[in-house]
């Protein structure tokens, strides 16, 4: 009985060890995010380029990516919020976008809806000069919050795996009440 004892406590020991901790962000009056402790949270490295209408949040950085997260609160996203846009609304603001992007190839992906609001979230693959990478947007109100997520190593091409990184931290997004 001793030894089923220890070992039962050794395994909930082992369990607690090796399960994932989790962290959280909390862009004041915008959102929130729950992310896995192994990454490291910047929050500081790109505050000098914030402009009017731009304004840099953090990325987060494991051993093979980044997720670099800002805000665009240009004119072109006036009036847009997609949460409660009509499907042809939501479509228009795809069409819009994909004509708009310049400096590479850029291809509409899926919808992500994260969070308990269910929030929708436009995921786009990109191609440019610096590799590839996957852009997440969702607008409300006419800010946009842009979640970029790339490899470190900028050879590697977007795939799968990078895509479930970032659909993994999207799925933590709450916005502020």
């Amino acid at each position: 009985m001793k030894m089923r004892s220890f070992a039962l406590v050794l395994l909930l020991c082992l369990f607690w060890i090796c399960s994932a901790q989790a962290a959280q962000f909390n862009a004041v009056g915008l959102f929130q995010i729950t992310y896995d402790d192994a990454y490291f949270l910047d929050d500081v490295s790109y505050l000098e380029d914030n402009e009017q209408d731009y304004r840099w949040l953090f990325c987060l950085i494991d051993q093979e990516t980044l997720i670099d997260v800002s805000l665009d609160l240009s004119a072109y996203y006036k009036g847009i919020n997609l949460q409660d846009a009509q499907e042809a609304h939501r479509q228009e603001y795809v069409d819009d976008f994909l004509a708009a992007y310049r400096g590479g190839t850029i291809c509409f992906e899926q919808v992500f809806y994260a969070g308990e609001q269910k929030i929708p979230f436009y995921i786009y693959s990109i191609e440019d000069e610096t590799g590839t990478s996957y852009l997440a947007e969702t607008v409300s109100h006419g800010c946009a919050v842009d979640f970029y997520a790339y490899y470190l190593d900028l050879s590697r091409p977007a795939d799968e795996a990078l895509l479930e990184k970032l659909t993994e931290l999207l799925a933590s997004f709450e916005p502020a009440m």
